[in-house]
């Protein structure tokens, strides 16, 4: 839903040849970390804009780039990967006007969410702020949302474009794709959601794509409009590495504006004529655009619907928590059973991940108020872990009663932006918590706190098995509810469950390598555990209910299928229904075609119709093509389930494919010599820089000088407090250029890189010893003020 009227574009045209050149320019950065800059001439006020993922993070006071520092107090709504699991578009639409209208009352013109990006391995640190390992899933939810929120007139920045699938060295990494898994997996939502929603922004990523930072990638950007994207491209947060390219190449903001470089070095670009003022219009124009918009809507102030809200907030984590297991129909439980609550999440939930997505709630809910009745033991402490005496505590209890419920998760900072896990393990303590329960009581129950998958201990004596994510502010609630069967739960993995890390075709993201090669090329998610039959231990789109389904009557008529479906149980149900596809051809994969959730009432029945297009079924190999091949398509609750299916020959192209990639087993054996049949990338050589400048990584100063290894271990020492190492990986892969972030100018980072060079003097001369000064402060004063968990 477009948010710029016909009225506003031509007010905004009429502006623009009212501006001079220097005004004009001054609209290429922000004024400050959070807002555009206004034409204070023409009463254009500025514009704020804020994070918003899992809710409003509008930081009023000081501001940071890690997300440690508080902001507004709001309702912490179900994370994006939770939202996925209710496979509920409808609810996506609601959230995304409830974020819209507190946008409104805040005056804020542009929510930063949301995120895109493809799962393409569970060990990925923002896995919790993305959606799925599915892009049409992704692009379904995406759409409800960007459609609920720029209905408010709010509008939204689709991020992050493109291929920033890593944390680990996510500022200088080099993603290297062949073009079939860009086209297919990782450009496809942006795209299909381009061409439906017309996003108000789009954010570029910090990485590089196939060479090219993505903030400076013509094609890239160029790629974007064709599909008919007519906002403008906004920078991430200190994501520009040569400004005035990417100001030339297509970015209209760069952001934060921390000072007016980029405005001087354009302007004198066009004065001495290396640049058209035609060009400089093309970019401002959009922003002008919205800055009309936006002074528009300062009359439209909503006021807050919190009870509405809030209601919102407990219906999404509900609908999003999945049943994994539920041996002896152990669950619901019965509130006449004893039943021992064990685990400290059980009252100090994990809600949320940590970065940029963290919102500050006043309201927290815990499953111990909503279980009043049952016994509890805290089994282990914030950080996951335990001691005998919390050990013997929960296996007393777990003896004495006739249900024992665990409540265990990822820490915190197990899960961040900035980070990428090196395992999918809980903490020892939980592994051991679990392990003692399940000797001292069989019928144990195991509820799942995070926001992607985790490998579980004794899996298979696991009798109930919870996956309840991160569900805001209102997850006490709505994980008692389920629990005890006051409604069945509809939830199903957006995600695979692994059983192993050695099933993970991706293993690991080694901080020493500045290029990621995505050599599994299609082979990704589910598409590559279903193809290759994989023994995973839950498969994507996995969800068990209190009722059961019965699929009957399946029919295919030409691009449709038809089924009945019936609620069989004796409660009320819904029912994720998905129709998958796959084909006989070489170098192919099985993927979801379509998707609906049914409710439906014990002994109901409802006729199901999925229809599909043509272009559905096409692959990319430039240009997009149907291939000759044997296709089944069929019907099912999760990738592996399948109730009906239907065989059909397509006749199509025949396509050469390396011999390597034919088939989804050769995966783990695959290395960058068959990945060079796939890609026309020239590989650059992969070493870090031998002088130091603005792509030089703190990492790069710590191994390669005893001296700044001192120094630099000494500010982060004074900048982050004991329990936040987990935030050193993020730093120590920071390039230098980030410091342009704090206010330091061209002249002092030219200074800096000259005394890093050994040029001590002539360097010292061009610092401005107030530019670092204000820089140390502003990181010590994270340690020094109230971070916010």
């Amino acid at each position: 839903m477009k948010i710029i009227s016909e009225s506003e574009r031509k007010k905004a045209q009429q502006l623009l040849k009212q501006l001079s050149l220097s005004e004009k320019c001054s609209l290429l950065t922000g004024k400050d970390y959070w807002h555009i800059q206004g034409i204070p001439r023409l009463h254009l006020p500025d514009m704020m804009v804020s994070d918003g993922p899992s809710g409003l993070r509008k930081q009023e006071g000081k501001v940071d780039y890690l997300g440690m520092l508080p902001s507004k107090p709001t309702i912490c709504y179900p994370c994006p990967s939770a939202c996925a699991s209710t496979f509920d578009p409808n609810l996506l639409e609601q959230l995304g006007i409830a974020l819209g209208e507190e946008c409104v009352h805040e005056e804020i013109g542009i929510l930063l969410t949301p995120g895109i990006n493809h799962k393409r391995s569970s060990l990925g640190g923002r896995n919790f702020e993305y959606y799925s390992e599915d892009p049409y899933v992704t692009e379904t939810m995406a759409e409800a949302l960007i459609n609920g929120l720029q209905s408010t007139g709010v509008g939204c920045s689709l991020k992050h474009f493109c291929c920033n699938n890593q944390e680990t060295a996510r500022m200088i990494n080099n993603s290297i794709v062949d073009d079939r898994a860009l086209a297919q997996i990782y450009l496809r939502p942006f795209e299909k959601l381009i061409q439906r929603c017309q996003p108000a922004t789009i954010m570029l990523a910090y990485n590089q794509l196939n060479g090219i930072y993505c903030a400076e990638n013509k094609d890239l950007m160029d790629l974007g409009r064709q599909w008919g994207f007519e906002g403008f491209y906004i920078s991430d947060w200190g994501g520009v590495n040569d400004r005035f390219l990417s100001i030339k190449n297509g970015l209209s903001l760069e952001m934060p504006g921390m000072n007016k470089e980029l405005c001087h070095q354009v302007e004198k670009k066009i004065q001495e004529g290396e640049w058209e003022e035609d060009e400089l219009d093309q970019r401002i124009l959009p922003i002008l655009e919205i800055l009309v918009h936006h002074k528009n809507m300062q009359a439209k102030k909503e006021q807050p619907y919190t009870i509405e809200r809030e209601a919102l907030a407990k219906k999404i984590a509900r609908e999003s928590i999945v049943l994994l297991k539920n041996e002896d129909n152990l669950l619901p439980l019965s509130s006449h059973s004893s039943i021992a609550l064990i685990g400290n999440m059980a009252k100090y939930p994990r809600y949320q991940g940590a970065g940029s997505s963290n919102v500050n709630t006043d309201t927290i809910e815990s499953l111990c108020d909503f279980l009043p009745f049952a016994y509890y033991a805290k089994g282990y402490d914030e950080n996951g872990h335990t001691n005998d005496v919390w050990l013997q505590e929960a296996e007393q209890l777990a003896k004495r009663a006739q249900v024992a419920l665990v409540v265990v998760g990822l820490p915190l900072f197990y899960e961040t932006e900035g980070y990428d896990k090196k395992d999918l393990s809980l903490p020892a303590g939980m592994r051991k918590l679990i392990e003692r329960v399940l000797e001292a009581n069989e019928n144990t129950i195991v509820v799942v706190e995070s926001g992607s998958p985790v490998l579980l201990p004794h899996l298979e004596k696991i009798k109930g098995l919870v996956f309840a994510s991160l569900l805001g502010s209102y997850g006490g609630s709505a994980i008692a509810e389920i629990l005890m069967g006051q409604i069945s739960p509809s939830g199903k993995l957006n995600e695979t469950f692994v059983r192993s890390l050695s099933q993970i075709p991706i293993l690991e993201y080694p901080r020493s390598l500045r290029n990621t090669y995505y050599i599994e090329s299609i082979y990704t998610g589910y598409r590559y555990y279903d193809a290759a039959k994989i023994d995973v231990a839950f498969p994507f789109g996995y969800g068990l209910s209190y009722t059961s389904f019965f699929y009957s009557n399946g029919a295919k008529n030409g691009n449709s299928i038809t089924f009945d479906l019936t609620n069989t149980g004796k409660m009320d149900g819904k029912e994720v229904v998905q129709l998958y596809v796959s084909s006989s051809a070489p170098f192919s994969v099985p993927k979801l075609l379509r998707y609906k959730k049914i409710s439906l009432k014990p002994q109901e029945t409802k006729h199901i119709e999925l229809f599909w297009e043509r272009e559905d079924l096409e692959e990319y190999f430039d240009p997009w093509i149907l291939r000759e091949g044997d296709y089944t398509f069929y019907v099912g609750s999760s990738s592996r389930d399948r109730q009906l299916s239907f065989q059909e020959h397509i006749d199509g192209a025949n396509i050469e494919v390396p011999n390597a990639y034919q088939n989804a087993t050769y995966v783990k054996e695959l290395d960058l010599h068959d990945f060079h049949f796939l890609i026309a990338y020239e590989e650059k050589e992969n070493i870090r820089p031998k002088r130091y400048g603005m792509n030089t990584t703190i990492q790069d100063l710590i191994d390669t000088n005893w001296i700044y290894r001192l120094l630099i271990r000494g500010i982060m020492k004074k900048m982050l407090k004991d329990d936040q190492d987990i935030y050193k990986n993020l730093i120590e892969e920071m390039p230098l250029r980030i410091l342009r972030m704090y206010g330091v100018s061209q002249t002092t980072m030219e200074g800096l890189f000259e005394m890093l060079n050994g040029k001590w003097i002539q360097g010292w001369k061009k610092i401005n010893q107030n530019e670092i000064k204000k820089v140390i402060h502003d990181l010590e004063g994270l340690h020094e003020s109230e971070i916010q968990k």
